[in-house]
């Protein structure tokens, strides 16, 4: 059998201090291992969902997608704290919205075990996730529960990908 290393990575508050619709808005989350955020329509779950990824892996998508959260030549900001294997964690995000493209990433930088990483270090040292990982993550919980096929394939097809080549869908 395959062994793999488990990391913990806890995520114990979100905050968005420019951030789509929402500003100076506080998640705090329990610090269990499952978290379900739920709410209206248009409450700002996605938001917090996408903020969460842009800290955890950079910024991504097309000029409008990032639009989406803010005008060309605004601010978004917001940080997330946490814990990752048992260390503090703190990452703080300032994005540039574009008229073209998504933000990059040099405003991202993460706070771990007193170090300061840029977000391409922080990368290196999580591993494993990246923006398809979130997104079907997200996509399982935020999707129509009721039809769960395809979102689940999904799911499977992020986790054979992470997993690297020789791994049959049934060992998942």
């Amino acid at each position: 059998g395959r062994r793999f290393m488990t990391r913990k990575l806890q995520i114990d508050e979100l905050f968005l201090g420019n951030f789509g619709g929402l500003r100076n808005h506080r998640l705090v989350l329990p610090g269990s291992d499952l978290v379900i955020v739920y709410g209206d329509n248009e409450s700002g779950k996605s938001t917090a969902s996408t903020l969460m990824s842009w800290l955890l892996v950079g910024p991504y998508g097309s000029s409008e997608a990032s639009q989406r959260f803010g005008e060309p030549g605004e601010r978004l900001t917001g940080h997330l704290i946490g814990s990752f294997n048992g260390d503090p964690l703190r990452i703080d995000g300032q994005f540039n919205v574009l008229k073209s493209g998504a933000p990059n990433s040099n405003g991202v930088k993460a706070s771990f075990q007193t170090k300061e990483l840029s977000i391409d270090e922080w990368r290196q040292k999580i591993g494993g996730i990246d923006p398809a990982v979130l997104n079907a993550v997200y996509r399982m919980w935020g999707g129509d529960l009721h039809d769960s096929s395809g979102i689940l394939a999904e799911v499977a097809q992020v986790a054979l990908a992470g997993l690297g080549s020789g791994v049959r869908l049934g060992e998942v």
